[in-house]
């Protein structure tokens, strides 16, 4: 089998499956893997097989666990959690698999997409048109009501609830960093093919159901080749939107709302982002270069101005950065399920 090949079958994620230990959870087709990750390299600490070809890992930490859960998708529309037992020194199920598959939905025109609040509240499942899978974290519940959740649920997935929405040629969603509730960005096109629009809603959990309400942040006028979505974190807020010939960034509305643009130097189609710090973000296109995405802020912390640069080239395209500490990782992510 061929390089190019096999990393087309290759996804990734980090956790901490035990006290002290970073991990690296790589998928191939039906098989995960986990490596630790120590001063003197990768090594592989267990593996498991799930039925299915898996299309997506992620993280989540429950409070009530001393570890981190992975949160696994299947091409058979299902998901489940796995956590890492220290005493048995093995993988252990969580939450059982769940299967949200339709025959009667179109796929997603974009493919799939997989994302977590960074609030630690919820996870996002869209792998339909018209249809957002919104899976909230079991809260505590407030006090003077009447206890319904038992100590032990509280931080784990709770029942997944289907939302419709409105956009239906999705390109790109992500949640916001910094809000009360969860907040998703959704990068869409209107049937306009010379524009490109941005929506963000809050995600609202009332009777164990959840809804869309319209939030501050739109934009209906950005570039039609407008491809990525880079929420920023708390200290700065709001959202970049990465195409082929502009970069540009939407603040919440307030007092200091502002939007900054700043054109590339050259058209580039990218297609994917990894961030390093907060000001730092690396930009992989479809051609293998790799450019570093650099934020100017002023005395009072706010953007001014954004900088693309080139800094090297791969020997594979890029399709999706991970960056671990000193490590960067690299993996491309799931067809659409056809």
């Amino acid at each position: 089998m061929s390089r190019r090949s096999l990393s087309r079958m290759t996804y990734q994620s980090t956790s901490n499956c035990g006290c002290q230990a970073t991990d690296l959870t790589l998928s191939k087709a039906n098989r995960a893997e986990i490596y630790t990750l120590s001063t003197s390299g990768l090594y592989l600490r267990n593996s498991f097989t799930v039925y299915g070809s898996i299309n997506c890992l992620l993280t989540l930490r429950p409070s009530n666990s001393p570890t981190d859960h992975l949160f696994i998708t299947t091409d058979h529309n299902d998901y489940f959690t796995v956590s890492w037992d220290r005493e048995r020194d093995t993988i252990r199920n969580e939450r059982t698999a769940q299967d949200v598959a339709d025959r009667f939905l179109r796929d997603a025109p974009g493919g799939p997409r997989y994302i977590a609040d960074p609030g630690g509240r919820m996870l996002g499942v869209h792998v339909y048109e018209g249809l957002f899978l919104a899976i909230p974290f079991v809260l505590a519940e407030k006090k003077g009501r009447r206890k319904t959740t038992s100590k032990g649920e509280i931080g784990n997935l709770d029942e997944h609830s289907a939302i419709r929405m409105k956009e239906l040629m999705i390109i790109d969603i992500a949640f916001l960093y910094g809000t009360d509730v969860p907040v998703l960005a959704i990068l869409h096109r209107d049937g306009k093919p010379e524009t490109a629009q941005l929506s963000t809603y809050q995600v609202i959990k009332s009777g164990g159901v959840c809804e869309l309400q319209e939030w501050e942040i739109k934009h209906s006028n950005l570039e039609a080749a407008a491809k990525m979505l880079i929420p920023l974190p708390e200290s700065l807020g709001g959202v970049l939107v990465v195409g082929e010939h502009m970069v540009v960034y939407l603040s919440a509305l307030g007092e200091s709302a502002r939007t900054v643009k700043s054109p590339l130097v050259e058209p580039t189609v990218f297609q994917a982002w990894g961030m390093v710090d907060r000001q730092r973000y690396l930009l992989g296109d479809e051609v293998g270069k790799l450019k570093m995405l650099f934020l100017e802020l002023d005395e009072d912390d706010k953007i001014v101005h954004i900088k693309v640069e080139t800094i090297g080239e791969v020997s594979t395209i890029i399709i999706h950065h991970h960056y671990i500490r000193n490590l960067t990782s690299m993996r491309r992510p799931q067809p659409p399920i056809r």
